[in-house]
């Protein structure tokens, strides 16, 4: 067997066991922990690509979108006050989808969406026929969305419950 073939076989054995683990995490709903998974897989192909610049350059910025999801733009959706202002600030109606704002965290998703096709597309048909953690990857993109949205829609219910109350209040 040829070193290449050892590394394959390596890098196989690692997506395979990132593949099983990414169904139990969709499965959660959990989107921080989404994100935390899908941030361990860009940082292990940063290290294993980083000598390919295309990749690295690649990798690093689904890198800083993954971190940017993190820090900052989940954290305003748990604040429904808040979070109803700035969308009621920024937002037309053509930038709604679903009765909901296409924010910087759904902007985000989806690029990270987009590079994930552009990955499905662009690998090597013949070496990596049976590789279908791409597949994983994109589903745990697509529930990290869903997940989002639902998140956003209770941001919305919660302020007009709360935007309901004080004006009973104040009757």
């Amino acid at each position: 067997m040829m070193a290449g073939d050892v590394q394959f076989a390596a890098h196989m054995k690692v997506y395979n066991e990132l593949s099983a683990s990414l169904k139990d995490i969709i499965e959660s709903s959990n989107i921080l922990l989404m994100i935390m998974a899908e941030r361990s897989i860009v940082e292990y192909d940063l290290n294993e690509y980083s000598p390919r610049k295309f990749a690295e350059d690649a990798n690093k910025s689904a890198a800083d979108d993954l971190d940017e999801m993190e820090e900052k733009t989940l954290e305003i959706v748990k604040n429904p006050a808040e979070f109803h202002r700035i969308m009621s600030l920024g937002t037309r109606k053509r930038d709604h989808r679903n009765n909901l704002p296409v924010d910087g965290m759904r902007k985000l998703i989806a690029s990270h969406k987009t590079r994930l096709k552009n990955l499905y597309v662009g690998r090597n048909k013949e070496a990596e026929p049976q590789l279908n953690y791409l597949d994983q990857r994109y589903a745990c993109a697509q529930a990290m969305e869903k997940a989002y949205m639902e998140e956003q829609r209770q941001a919305f219910e919660e302020e007009e419950f709360d935007n309901d109350t004080e004006e009973g209040e104040e009757a």
